[in-house]
């Protein structure tokens, strides 16, 4: 993008050093044709009066053109720039803690959001935003998934079996703060998980309520809020991932 900028401006110089050249280059056949054609003197002055002006106005437009495409591609610049920093103020995690119990283990991921920018985030969890495996493998490098489950991030735990409990599907990252999003997972056999949570974000809210309407490993709905959601055409999703390796004893 520099670069471009420096070739828009060596352009326009180079441009209007040529007409420069080329009107001192040939002035002296310029002025005897135009006193042929214009022996008074005074509209001989108006003649080069105006010649005068046409090549200001040209000089004009080239300058106010090259400025102009200047000033829009610093712009886009300034844009890339913005993106990449905000980005790079942006840090996601994920952490997973196990107990033991009589009838196997808990597993406790921690997903955390780390919002260094200067401009607030909003990310948009799907049913199975987060993912934990259980792995089967052998020495020859073959992994499989044998089960995944898909734990929800809840805001309440109902202690009535008739009322469901309430998950949440929007969460929103202030200005230099940070979000840690709790989950929780009995499994019974000891062994090597994998530990993957998935999200969109936007810098704007979602007005609409998609209650997790989506799926990270359907494709189902994954569509970025706005324009600034999508990278060469494709969606933004952020991703981190875990392993944890849980031992019988």
């Amino acid at each position: 993008m520099v670069s471009s900028i420096a070739g828009i401006e060596w352009y326009y110089f180079f441009a209007g050093a040529l007409l420069l050249t080329l009107f001192w280059a040939f002035r002296d056949p310029c002025v005897r044709f135009v006193r042929g054609v214009f022996p008074d003197q005074l509209a001989y002055n108006n003649v080069v009066m105006a010649t005068c002006a046409l090549l200001t106005l040209i000089w004009g437009a080239y300058t106010f053109d090259a400025l102009q495409q200047k000033g829009k591609a610093l712009a886009e610049l300034s844009e890339i720039q913005k993106r990449i920093k905000d980005t790079e103020a942006t840090f996601l995690s994920v952490a997973v803690g196990s107990t033991k119990y009589s009838g196997g283990f808990y597993l406790t991921p921690v997903v955390t959001i780390k919002n260094s920018s200067n401009e607030a985030m909003y990310f948009q969890l799907c049913k199975d935003s987060l993912s934990i495996s259980q792995l089967s493998y052998n020495f020859e490098g073959r992994v499989m998934s044998m089960c995944t489950n898909h734990p929800l991030f809840y805001e309440m735990i109902s202690d009535d079996l008739k009322v469901n409990n309430s998950p949440i599907y929007d969460v929103r990252v202030p200005i230099s703060s940070e979000r840690n999003l709790n989950f929780f997972l009995p499994v019974k056999e000891s062994g090597v998980y994998y530990v993957t949570f998935s999200a969109l974000s936007s810098k704007t809210p979602n007005n609409q309520k998609r209650n997790g309407d989506c799926s990270f490993t359907q494709g189902n709905n994954i569509l970025g809020r706005a324009d600034e959601t999508r990278i060469n055409g494709k969606d933004s999703i952020w991703f981190a991932s875990a392993y944890i390796i849980i031992k019988k004893n």
